[in-house]
């Protein structure tokens, strides 16, 4: 069935979400007034906007957004939080600190409150985490252009990234450097492998980070704490990559704890997402979750298909010397809602896993998980406006 397309008439037909609606002048009002509520412009704006997408309010809307959120206007702009760090003070691998913006294939600058600006947030936002078992060299470089090939077809708007050497950490950001504001997890200016956080520019904005340590680890791992918001939701980001393997479940466990312990010190009015290689076995979880949190895969209805995100029947990255193959659901995101509610997830899945072309490898040996989110009209909405010298507050 097709939309109308007669000249002759004012009423007309739009298609939105495969329904087809019809069109008459008290529904055009009624949704100008809504498009002027939402966007906070004239009743005049409004129509221009919607008559030029069709009367499509979703369209229009996004359209309205991306073009606002390319405004840097004085008034609505936070002041930021910290001074830059020039970029012979930060190093990754040779000498200096790890925290900071990537500015090319070797170095990076300190990671700051860039400017602030406080824009509309997007209906929805995803998050993906990855272990790209760096330390396995076969088809390491056409691995990784796989990851970011990905990334970049995506779009996604929060990145956690785990395992991954210093080499491969510069090659990423500088792939992503003009869509993403990298957050460095590690202190050792000689790590082997680290994790990263990466921050989609103009839909989420940074504060702050710290790096919590294990004080128990042999595996030099630690909790990478991100502090951001997106419209008027706040952000607590937690990537980890927990220890390894069966003989460390005690240490695992304990840093879990610590994981969850830092969930819960966030007010009641941040949302928590916590996730990465957490390496953990169900029984490992049992009695130590929070009550106020949950497991997205349960959450979003544990869809047999996207359970195990290491999988060695599925991916033939590595192989174990018998018939039996493990699988395992390692990747994990844990969230705690805020409240008042700002945002609801929606969705819980894997990716990553077709082989990388011309080789018979996947992108990783892991899946990568993806979750997406819905954000509450009111919390779309810009930061509201902040006096001069008056930061966006940070604390938990």
């Amino acid at each position: 069935m097709s939309a109308s397309s007669s000249d002759e008439s004012e009423d007309f037909r739009v298609e939105t979400a495969e329904v087809l609606i019809e069109m008459d002048d008290n529904l055009k009002e009624k949704l100008a007034n809504d498009f002027s509520s939402i966007c906070e412009v004239s009743d005049e704006k409004a129509r221009q906007m919607l008559e030029r997408f069709k009367w499509n309010m979703q369209e229009a809307i996004d359209s309205f957004l991306e073009s606002e959120n390319g405004l840097e206007d004085p008034d609505m702009q936070l002041e930021p939080k910290a001074e830059p760090v020039s970029e012979n003070e930060a190093q990754v691998g040779s000498s200096g600190s790890t925290s900071g913006r990537a500015r090319g294939s070797t170095s990076l600058a300190g990671v700051t409150s860039p400017a602030g600006t406080s824009t509309w947030a997007p209906e929805k936002f995803s998050v993906i985490s990855w272990n790209l078992d760096g330390l396995d060299e076969k088809n390491l470089e056409k691995r990784t252009a796989a990851v970011v090939d990905l990334i970049e077809k995506d779009n996604y708007s929060i990145i956690f990234l785990q395992e991954l050497l210093p080499p491969t950490f510069h090659y990423i950001a500088s792939r992503l450097e003009s869509k993403y504001l990298p957050v460095l997890g590690t202190e050792n200016p000689g790590c082997e492998y680290l994790t990263a956080t990466f921050l989609r520019l103009n839909h989420v904005v940074y504060i702050d980070h710290e790096i919590v340590k294990f004080p128990g680890t042999c595996m030099d791992r630690n909790v990478l704490v991100t502090k951001a918001y997106t419209g008027r939701v706040k952000l607590a980001l937690l990537n980890t990559h927990l220890e390894s393997t069966a003989a460390f479940a005690q240490e695992r466990v304990s840093q879990l704890k610590t994981c969850f312990n830092l969930c819960k010190s966030f007010t009641p009015d941040w949302n928590v997402i916590f996730g990465g290689d957490l390496n953990l076995r169900d029984t490992e979880v049992s009695g130590n979750m929070p009550a106020s949190m949950c497991d997205l895969w349960i959450k979003c209805g544990s869809r047999p298909s996207s359970k195990y995100t290491w999988d060695l029947t599925r991916n033939t990255n590595k192989q174990m010397p018998s018939k039996y193959q493990p699988r395992c659901r390692f990747d994990r995101f844990y969230y705690r809602e805020s409240v008042p509610l700002s945002i609801t997830p929606e969705f819980f899945g894997v990716t990553g896993i077709e082989k990388v072309t011309g080789t018979q490898s996947f992108p990783s040996d892991h899946w990568a998980i993806i979750a997406f989110f819905r954000l509450e009209m009111e919390s779309r909405k810009p930061q509201p406006k902040k006096r001069k010298g008056e930061p966006l507050s940070s604390s938990p």
